[in-house]
């Protein structure tokens, strides 16, 4: 695509200087908790901590962390320390461009990064990119921060509702909480007494007759990617995978539960299918409500995950599932409970519905701003 003829090419060290982190490094990777200042790093992790170590805190506000190995960046407008020695702060030179708009086009670049070497001096100063005039520049860098904004905002929102789930599971589940109208006792039970379970099983993945039939089998990534419900999984076995191995169908409305890998991730059967060994099918007693038991398990994750036995990697078995206790309300208060739970799920799904439509929408905004198809000004 032709860029618009009133952008001019130039060379990011034009425009932006560069200072050396020596000053603002962090004197102990000790962090503090409650510390005063915070310890960044350019990578996806940003925050690694907080410190009291108050020699050498960068202010000079606002400027992009630029990795010097990896090309990562981070926008930071509060005073900070660093990490590491190959930061770089990025900041305008006087006049030359807008900040906040030059951190856009580096997140925009998709750079990737072949070699262990030190990236600003020998390919990003050097550089070179169409930019507008600064007042388009600015308006750019505004509408693309409101978005920002708005996904930040609803981030904010989407953890605030999981920590209040997360809280709402800890009462109504332990009995702690009782909802309007239930006061009768719960009963402190053992699993194995209120459903029955058994695992599946993996053909021969060597006979390619076994696979991409009609029956799903499903596995821990199906799983993990699935959410609350499991109706699509990425592979399906034949009739002749199905009887020539361990293998069994699991009726719709069973609880799948991981014994390996990700010991303790589960989700319910939303189709009749086949699942490999590491996962157990749970089927529900007439006195124990499926949807209480899904948020039981799930509650109850880290605890079970801790009981497994160790070796090269952690894992359960069934007698070991069976064990599991917790406590039972009456079949009714059960229902209300994970309808209450439920509500919680289907507002966190809308919402991240939401934030991923916002993504979308800034990434559509930053194809057409800062390549001028569309203008501002």
């Amino acid at each position: 695509m032709v860029t618009p003829a009133d952008w001019q090419e130039v060379r990011l060290g034009e425009v932006l200087d560069y200072e050396q982190p020596t000053k603002y490094l962090v004197s102990s990777r000790d962090y503090v908790e409650g510390g005063m200042v915070p310890v960044l790093t350019a990578g996806k992790s940003f925050l690694l901590g907080y410190t009291d170590d108050l020699v050498g805190i960068y202010s000079d506000l606002p400027t992009i962390i630029f990795d010097d190995f990896t090309t990562a960046t981070q926008w930071v407008d509060f005073d900070f320390k660093v990490k590491s020695s190959a930061c770089k702060m990025l900041k305008p030179k006087r006049g030359a461009c807008d900040l906040r708009y030059v951190y856009e086009r580096l997140r925009a670049l998709n750079y990737r990064t072949s070699d262990h070497k030190r990236h600003w001096i020998s390919v990003f100063h050097t550089m070179e990119m169409r930019m507008p005039p600064l007042m388009e520049q600015e308006a750019i860098a505004e509408t693309l921060s409101d978005a920002d904004a708005a996904i930040e905002s609803l981030d904010a929102l989407i953890a605030k509702k999981r920590d209040v789930k997360q809280a709402a599971m800890q009462q109504l589940l332990t009995g702690r909480t009782r909802l309007p109208g239930f006061t009768a006792n719960w009963k402190e039970v053992r699993l194995g007494d209120h459903a029955s379970m058994r695992s599946g099983g993996t053909p021969l993945t060597s006979v390619a007759s076994f696979y991409d039939g009609t029956i799903p089998w499903a596995s821990i990534s199906d799983m993990s990617a699935s959410g609350k419900y499991l109706g699509v999984t990425d592979r399906h076995i034949t009739e002749d995978g199905l009887a020539s191995s361990p293998a069994v169908v699991f009726p719709e409305r069973v609880l799948m539960y991981a014994m390996y890998a990700s010991i303790g991730e589960c989700c319910i059967s939303v189709c009749p299918m086949a699942t490999s060994q590491a996962i157990l099918g749970i089927t529900c007693a007439s006195d124990l409500h499926l949807e209480f038991l899904f948020y039981t398990m799930q509650s109850k994750r880290a605890e079970i995950a801790r009981s497994g036995q160790q070796g090269t990697q952690a894992n359960l078995n069934a007698q070991m599932v069976r064990e599991t206790a917790f406590s039972m309300p009456p079949l009714m208060e059960q229902e209300a409970i994970a309808e209450a739970l439920s509500v919680m799920d289907d507002e966190l799904e809308a919402l991240t519905g939401q934030i991923l439509k916002l993504r979308m929408v800034k990434e559509g905004m930053m194809q057409d701003l800062l390549t001028g198809k569309v203008r501002l000004v």
